[in-house]
């Protein structure tokens, strides 16, 4: 029943863009509306548009959590219980099987049915009802969908062109920051640099690998080769952003460079939540340059990701505000909606702070507009939120770099910084309702960097 609701609202949402957009539809060919202009090319309009960030939800999987110290054996007979193979060793027929994170915390999985087993709803809806009952046991349960950036490209990378071994830090000093995104290509030359120290940035996963890893992990296909398979090199540009800005300021600091993202651009939940865990057990602040619209039945209210918000409140995340030029308190943008004291959402500004980007999402859930247009790489030029993110993963690692403490949430620590805006922007066509609304940027502020 949920789904053929979604499917009907899906198709409403497309009839109403179509009549009363199609002048102004646009396909891009990313969520984060990351265009990659020559230098005198692209205005970035991305208002109007279909977002590829929708989830597309598997029929056949659910991701679990269960409550700490629920033993092995209490989840072996929770999984029989359900139609999940305890030990994944010689499971029954009609029996699915079990995939664990790749994390020093064990309580987080997904259960992957055979497909046409079961149906997804009535599933879920029986787990939940499990929640809450003993000590340990079920904690959540989530849907297991796909969203992403929308990119088709053939490009794949290979444990030969990572040369990223020359890149790892003898030794972690400084602030830790994981970067959630498409990977990391480090040869690219906008990461070479003039001295070998300066030369080294990556993360060194010697003291904290769950196993072969000598960095970080890729979530996509399983092993520690973390390259930029993007075509559009959408993590290495973040990555160039922060670790360029920090080695200005003689800041020191490590990337950690995270894939959870295909080479299509594709990102699954679970893989979301797996690098996420990841990143809060070894980082200080995380930048998640991405998102998905909600749906109009607010799935996300209690979920895995807002427990792991929970469990590492030190942890500062990120977050892209989306780049549908809608409202996120209409139909939330997540993760950059989630109501967490360490979950920062940020916005886009044009080059002059004077006014919110036309393709930027706004709302009294976004906390900081700062510049997401004419950001430069390799001589052209990229706009979006997820390059607006960075600007204040940055300020974050200036905060963290003084070492002084404050009771006061990161996000009120980085506010000091900006200039309150007390004014409404401009009119816009709300995505959703067809309505022109006033973007309104009254609750939030614009951060003036200085790189």
């Amino acid at each position: 029943m949920r789904n053929i609701q979604k499917l009907i609202a899906m198709l409403l949402l497309t009839c109403m863009i179509s009549c009363t957009q199609d002048d102004a539809y646009i396909n891009v060919t990313k969520e984060e509306n990351m265009n990659v202009n020559a230098k005198n090319g692209g205005n970035g309009n991305s208002q109007g548009f279909i977002p590829g960030n929708i989830p597309v939800y598997s029929q056949d999987e659910l991701i679990i959590q269960y409550k700490p110290g629920t033993p092995d054996s209490m989840k072996y007979t929770i999984r029989e219980n359900h139609g999940i193979d305890g030990d994944n060793i010689n499971p029954l027929q009609g029996f699915g099987i079990f995939e664990i994170c790749r994390c020093n915390d064990q309580d987080i999985e997904k259960w992957i049915f055979p497909p046409g087993t079961i149906s997804i709803e009535p599933k879920k809806q029986v787990l939940d009802s499990e929640v809450g009952i003993e000590t340990f046991g079920i904690a959540a349960v989530d849907y297991e969908f796909e969203y992403g950036f929308d990119v088709d490209s053939p490009a794949t990378g290979t444990a030969a062109d990572t040369s990223y071994e020359t890149k790892i830090k003898p030794v972690n000093n400084g602030i830790t920051i994981a970067i959630l995104d498409t990977g990391l290509a480090a040869s690219l030359t906008v990461f070479d640099s003039d001295t070998s120290e300066e030369n080294q940035f990556l993360y060194n996963a010697s003291l904290t690998a769950v196993g072969e890893e000598t960095s970080s992990w890729d979530f996509v296909d399983g092993d520690p080769n973390t390259f930029d398979d993007d075509p559009y090199k959408h993590g290495s540009i973040i990555a160039h952003q922060i670790h360029s800005v920090l080695s200005s300021l003689n800041i020191k600091h490590q990337i950690l460079p995270i894939k959870i993202s295909n080479h299509e651009g594709k990102i699954s939940y679970f893989n979301m939540i797996c690098g996420s865990m990841y990143a809060a057990e070894r980082a200080d602040i995380i930048n998640m340059s991405f998102g998905w619209q909600d749906d109009p039945f607010g799935d996300f209210g209690n979920t895995i990701f807002q427990n792991i918000l929970t469990m590492f409140p030190d942890v500062v995340f990120v977050t892209s505000a989306g780049n549908t030029s809608h409202n996120n308190d209409i139909i939330a943008h997540y993760p950059s909606s989630y109501d967490a004291d360490n979950i920062i959402a940020v916005a886009s500004c044009n080059q002059a702070y004077s006014q919110a980007s036309d393709f930027s999402n706004y709302g009294s859930s976004v906390d900081f507009y700062t510049k997401g247009e004419d950001i430069i790489f390799y001589g052209g030029t990229v706009e979006g939120t997820s390059f607006a993110a960075p600007q204040i993963t940055i300020e974050v690692a200036k905060i963290l770099d003084t070492g002084e403490t404050s009771d006061l949430p990161m996000v009120n620590r980085i506010a000091m910084l900006g200039i309150p805006t007390t004014e409404a922007f401009e009119t816009v066509l709300n995505f959703y309702t067809g309505e022109e609304e006033i973007k309104n940027t009254l609750h939030n502020r614009y951060i003036i960097a200085e790189y």
